[in-house]
């Protein structure tokens, strides 16, 4: 959650026009650990404002298999 707010920082113009609703968190499960998913429904947000898809959060912690 704390990405989606620096998110909703970097682009406040588009945050204004989510709702509660359009944000979904779902928790993830590997065989060896968990994470959260985040994802946001921008379909209130005018498509001028909509920010462009952007790289995984820095905190996210990408997992390898070796």
């Amino acid at each position: 959650m704390a990405g989606l707010e620096r998110r909703k920082t970097r682009h406040p113009h588009a945050a204004g026009y989510l709702e509660p609703a359009e944000v979904l968190a779902h928790a993830m499960r590997g065989r060896y650990s968990t994470w959260t998913r985040i994802r946001v429904n921008l379909q209130h947000v005018p498509e001028g404002l909509r920010p462009t898809q952007e790289s995984l959060d820095p905190d996210e912690k990408i997992l390898s298999s070796s």
